[in-house]
């Protein structure tokens, strides 16, 4: 090749270099500006305002919560066909711990949305209107969602304490802390409470990282029973039904407790631990392996009717997100690292119907007047992330809410035709209808 042959290809592929240099920052650009677009277009912030800064919030009027100990995700609520209105939305920033970020999932008792927050304090809002009514700040940073029931709102702390408070007079009733001397082994590091608790006949239930699951009296914070194994660090959130408790622990064993007495009925053994909360659903106890697996149990000894295998071995693995409803003889399943809600036969296992996302299905689904909710995780790095509605009967999208986040991993809440969420990663609070 002579030097003139040379200078024009160098010539030739300095402009080819050139060229897709500078499609590439086009290219960029203009996602950029869509992707600023979109966060200049998020709706107002709902300014925090205290009971004295606004004395003219409606009173709470007084009504029931709707609990549910077997973990169906199922609710009596009317479900919501199209999405109208963004009611109102809570900016939240985990890194600066900025107040209105929700760490939780929402949980909404009449008129009042309850949620803890990671700059220390469990919230309660208007429902309506997203306005604060009143705060409490625990010992220490609280932990996953807080439960209601009578009156009381519980939860556990990350330097373990649990807590009962009247969300009447906003003051704390009793307080308990964890009585096991062995060190806590997770993120936290200290021991302390893994999950919300459940409250079932008058008692609540929760674990702690040490490998103890606590039985207290609701109102009066006295200990009924303490059911602990010395191999084991982690317990599940249990799920009650028909006088037993069951819970998985972190060496893959299930276990059936009397509710009452904490006395062991039955245990099963799996491969892998087990980090979900089971679910009980017409005399079958439905529990997930951190292999990936579904396994449905008869309820009176343990033994498994079948399994089915949703994830591969040999891709990555997130199956503590993974977790179920149960409705109309089906199974929804979520956390299979992929893009879908898998519908299976409660009976037989074998699948009934899938519907495609957009981005990986991760939170627990709920279900409202035969429609399911879901929310996704981005996993394209690309801060959209989606809530779906769809309909169980025609398996079809009804609507898809996007959002600019990582992720949506806090579980739907629905109430009276309003839909609330919180995104978990970046922190934001929402509410639909």
């Amino acid at each position: 090749m002579g030097q003139e042959s040379k200078i024009q290809y160098l010539t030739f592929g300095f402009l080819i270099l050139f060229i897709a240099t500078f499609v590439i920052y086009i290219t960029v650009r203009r996602n950029n500006k869509q992707f600023i677009n979109e966060l200049n277009s998020t709706p107002t912030i709902t300014r925090v305002v205290t009971t004295s800064e606004n004395p003219t919030i409606p009173q709470i009027k007084e009504c029931t919560y709707e609990a549910d100990p077997a973990n169906t995700s199922v609710y009596n609520s009317k479900a919501i066909q199209t999405v109208s209105n963004l009611r109102w939305f809570r900016q939240g920033d985990p890194k600066s711990q900025t107040v209105g970020g929700a760490a939780s999932s929402p949980i909404v008792v009449c008129d009042t949305l309850y949620f803890s927050n990671w700059d220390g304090y469990i919230y309660a809002l208007h429902a309506n209107t997203g306005e604060l009514l009143w705060r409490f700040k625990p010992e220490a940073k609280p932990v996953e969602s807080p439960t209601f029931a009578d009156d009381y709102i519980y939860f556990g702390d990350a330097v373990g304490n649990f807590y009962a408070v009247d969300t009447k007079s906003q003051q704390e009733v009793w307080r308990y802390s964890l009585k096991t001397e062995k060190n806590g082994r997770d993120l936290f590091g200290s021991r302390h409470i893994t999950s919300s608790p459940i409250v079932y006949d008058n008692t609540v239930y929760f674990p702690d990282n040490s490998g103890y699951l606590y039985a207290l009296d609701a109102k009066e914070g006295n200990e009924r029973w303490i059911f602990e194994k010395a191999t084991v660090f982690y317990f599940t959130q249990p799920a009650i039904s028909e006088g037993a408790a069951y819970f998985g622990d972190d060496d893959g064993t299930l276990y059936a407790v009397e509710a009452e007495t904490g006395v062991e009925k039955w245990s099963q053994k799996f491969t892998d631990s087990l980090f979900v909360q089971p679910t009980i659903y017409n005399n079958k106890v439905y529990v997930i392996s951190d292999d990936g697996v579904l396994h449905a149990l008869q309820i009176g000894d343990g033994k498994e009717i079948w399994n089915y295998r949703y994830v591969k071995t040999d891709t990555f693995i997130r199956v503590d997100i993974s977790s179920v409803a149960a409705f109309n003889n089906a199974i929804y399943l979520s956390g299979t690292n992929d893009y879908f809600l898998d519908v299976l036969d409660s009976e037989t296992g074998k699948e009934i119907w899938k519907f495609q996302a957009e981005s990986w299905v991760e939170t627990q689904p709920v279900i409202t007047d035969n429609v399911v909710y879901f929310g996704t995780l981005d996993r394209k790095d690309d801060r959209r992330s989606f809530l779906y509605a769809v309909d169980i009967n025609s398996q079809e999208e009804l609507w898809k809410y996007k959002i600019i986040s990582l992720g949506i991993r806090g579980k739907p809440f629905v109430l009276d035709g309003a839909l609330y969420f919180s995104d978990g990663v970046g922190g934001n609070l929402y509410a639909l209808e």
